[in-house]
Order: C-alpha cells, then structure tokens, then sequence
C-alpha cells in the first residue's frame, strides 16, 4: 500500500463518517479547529493531516485515529455470503441449545404439576 493508497483511504473515511453524522465540512472545520478548506482538501485528497490533526478527527467522530486509516474492503469481498454462513451457523447452534434447555425442564415441570 503506497502513499496514495493512504490518502485515498483517509478521504473516504472522513468524508463516510461524516456523512454518517450529518455533519457538512463547516460542521467538521469547527469540531477540530480546522479551516472548511483544509477539510475539503482532506476529503479531495490535495491534503495531508498532521498526527494531531488526525488525533482531533478522530475524537471528533469517537474513533482511534488508526480507524480512520484502515481499508473500507478489510472483509474478504464475500464477506455477505461469509456472515449469512457464520448467521445459519449461530442460528443453528442456538435451535439445539435451546431443544436441550427445554428437554431438561419438561421433566422438572412435569414433576412441579404432580406435586400440586
């Protein structure tokens, strides 16, 4: 992953968190003390965040300053028919816990009854 990879990564990711908050680039500027310019330059990829620039958005959006570095694609690019796997998989899991929880109990309700 190069330098540009970086800069094209850290744009979409202000640009996506701060569309996730409704904010505009004015919004943004104000929460780290920063010119709407500047902002816009981030999310266009002309600029380039200092160490505590990034710190300062990241807060900004409760984020570890590392989040807003990391890939979008970090997931295989199957990753629905991955998670719709690992869901059937829970899901099954829990029918048998449940199937097993209940089995044990219609004993322990079935003597309840006769002591009544």
């Amino acid at each position: 992953m190069g330098e540009d990879d970086l800069v094209k990564i850290l744009s979409a990711n202000i640009k996506r968190q701060r569309n996730h908050f409704q904010w505009s680039q004015e919004k943004l500027a104000e929460e780290v003390g920063a010119s709407v310019a500047f902002i816009s330059g981030i999310e266009t990829g002309r600029k380039w965040v200092s160490p505590q620039t990034l710190a300062k958005l990241a807060r900004a959006f409760g984020l570890r300053s590392y989040e807003l570095l990391k890939p979008d694609d970090v997931l295989p690019q199957d990753h629905f028919s991955l998670l719709s796997r690992y869901t059937e998989d829970s899901c099954t899991a829990l029918n048998l816990l449940k199937a097993k929880y209940l089995a044990k109990l219609r004993p322990l309700k079935h003597n309840l009854k006769s002591r009544a």
